[in-house]
């Protein structure tokens, strides 16, 4: 019976960690409860980077409404955080109140913390129970925990398609193919990425935005053109893109440029005053069939350096299927429109020809979901 409350609060500090899913980057989400004998009397979770923990709100939530907090528990998503940064440690505020036991959901992967929580809790007599809803709780930071493990974003790929997995006639034309319930869908992937990231061709076909178009969005996240010749700069057509302030959060445009014309590049946008941000990126040569490929593990680097911990591409065949193929893609967003668009038009993946079919699946349906006419499917890369 025990058991099973404390996995029902757990499963509350999760589902309240989720209210910061869109305000919360580059930090994990978190939610805690405080509970006494068996009543809840303080929640919180983590809002905004540089703001409280879910820990300190609440705790004074609790305090607040002139509770006590001798002999209770706290319930907290992740390992409390045990270093400073841009606020001080959550152990240090922990540890001035007389709890009864500190149940955390999962230990946090961060070199900075990765147990160092866990030892400060036990150091001053706590008790301290870790892995409750642990699959749950890892889950909910899943890009977060693979940024940690890897020092690589984690790429989500979306995909909007009709039946016949099609995702823009001949002549390119894409919009729309799904629906505009699909397409807010869209807007609140684009609100919980870091970074959304296309190619010069879809750039120069869809003239995307790349931002979360919703009234309430308090941030935006960085928009990303991967333009190794750089086009939309050498093309003044494209200048009033740069240019834009669609609003008060807009950050300058990146553009991944080929290192080779980093510098030629850096001197169109001075001359051009472009409100946008250059990377040079590198060529891999391929020594079997003298050709380049594009490094893309080097660009997510490069993202990652940039501290993007989650990364939404939203491209063309082309580039989408370079990722897999380089197998760089995480997690799938595929949007299915109840249509076809027939054998001419363009194709949602590009491969060379196989000849036998896979013997396994590489990917799994972790979830799916009706949007209007639509069915939107949420694969993630099988762990080998």
């Amino acid at each position: 019976m025990l058991n099973n409350e404390m996995h029902n609060f757990m499963q509350q500090a999760i589902l309240l960690a989720k209210k910061g899913r869109y305000t919360c980057q580059p930090n994990p989400m978190v939610g805690a409860i405080v509970v006494h004998n068996g009543e809840t009397i303080g929640t919180g979770y983590h809002k905004k980077a540089g703001e409280p923990h879910a820990e300190i709100n609440a705790i004074t939530d609790a305090l607040t409404r002139k509770k006590s907090l001798k002999n209770a528990d706290l319930y907290v998503s992740l390992e409390p955080c045990s270093h400073y940064g841009r606020t001080p440690p959550c152990c240090e505020t922990i540890v001035q109140h007389k709890f009864k036991r500190i149940i955390i959901g999962c230990l946090d992967p961060n070199p900075q913390v990765a147990g160092k929580g866990v030892a400060w809790l036990k150091s001053v007599g706590f008790e301290v129970i870790v892995n409750i809803e642990k699959q749950a709780a890892t889950e909910l930071n899943a890009a977060f925990f693979y940024f940690m493990k890897t020092s690589l974003p984690y790429l989500v790929s979306k995909i909007a398609a009709s039946l016949d997995g099609k995702t823009a006639l001949a002549n390119g034309k894409s919009q729309w193919i799904t629906g505009k319930e699909s397409r807010k869908d869209v807007h609140l992937h684009r609100l919980a990425a870091d970074a959304i990231l296309t190619g010069f061709g879809t750039f120069a076909i869809d003239n995307p935005q790349l931002n979360a178009r919703l009234q309430w969005a308090s941030r935006q996240p960085q928009r990303v053109l991967l333009d190794t010749n750089g086009k939309s700069l050498r093309d003044s057509k494209f200048h009033a893109y740069h240019l834009m302030q669609s609003d008060a959060h807009t950050m300058p445009t990146w553009i991944l440029v080929d290192q080779a014309q980093l510098t030629e590049l850096q001197d169109l946008r001075a001359q051009f005053a472009l409100n946008i941000e250059l990377k040079g990126i590198k060529s891999l040569q391929e020594p079997a069939t003298q050709t380049t490929r594009l490094d893309l593990k080097k660009i997510l680097t490069t993202l990652a350096q940039a501290g993007f911990k989650q990364v939404y591409l939203e491209a063309g065949a082309t580039l989408t299927s370079q990722f897999l193929q380089q197998q760089l893609t995480n997690e799938i967003h595929l949007y299915l429109a109840p249509k076809f668009l027939g054998h001419t038009a363009r194709s949602s993946y590009m491969s060379d020809e196989l000849r036998d079919l896979p013997h396994s699946n590489s990917w799994n349906i972790a979830a799916h979901q009706i949007f209007g006419d639509d069915i939107k499917i949420s694969l993630r890369k099988k762990k080998l």
